[in-house]
Parts: structure tokens; C-alpha cells; sequence
């Protein structure tokens, strides 16, 4: 038999929690980029698979769009660069 839990109701409202989110996957037009707990300038680049920069975007917003209607199909790695250094990396499939 399995034993029940209740998570603590002294459990943080907020978390510190820092991620890297980047939806619709697959993509065929607005890629959508989502830095949970990062603050600062951020430098975005889009790489393909032959490990060419085929776009870049700097932001220091939470969340940002990057339009990649005019790539051709296939994979890309979603490189991002934070304000204090971090390297975070995600794939994604364009249709």
C-alpha cells in the first residue's frame, strides 16, 4: 500500500525556479520564448544545424516572440545567454 501525502500549507507562493520554455514545438511561424526567473538583458540566437546563427534577438522581457516564418523546415537550437552569464539551450522543429 502506498502511503498519502499533503503538501505543507506554509508552501511558497512564488518559486525561484529558473527555466528556459520555448513553445509551439513544432513551430511554423512566432516562436515563443518564455525566461522564468531570469532578470536582465538577454541575448537570443537561433541556430541551425550546420551551426549557423540564422537569427538573434536581444530582450530583457519575461517572455519574447521571434519570428522565424522566412527558415526553411527542420532543426534549430534555441540558444540564450543570460544577464549573468548562463548558456540555456533548447530544440526546436520548424514546419
Amino acid at each position: 500500500m502506498g502511503t498519502a501525502t499533503k503538501e505543507s500549507d506554509n508552501a511558497p507562493l512564488f518559486s525561484s525556479k529558473k527555466s528556459l520554455t520555448v513553445y509551439p514545438n513544432p513551430v511554423s511561424d512566432k516562436l515563443n520564448i518564455n525566461l522564468t526567473g531570469y532578470d536582465g538583458v538577454s541575448s537570443i540566437s537561433l541556430v541551425d544545424v550546420n551551426g549557423r546563427q540564422v537569427a538573434a534577438n536581444r530582450t530583457a522581457q519575461v517572455n519574447s516572440t521571434m519570428d522565424i516564418s522566412r527558415l526553411a523546415k527542420g532543426i534549430y537550437l534555441v540558444k540564450v545567454v543570460t544577464a549573468g552569464g548562463e548558456v540555456l539551450n533548447a530544440k526546436v522543429v520548424k514546419q
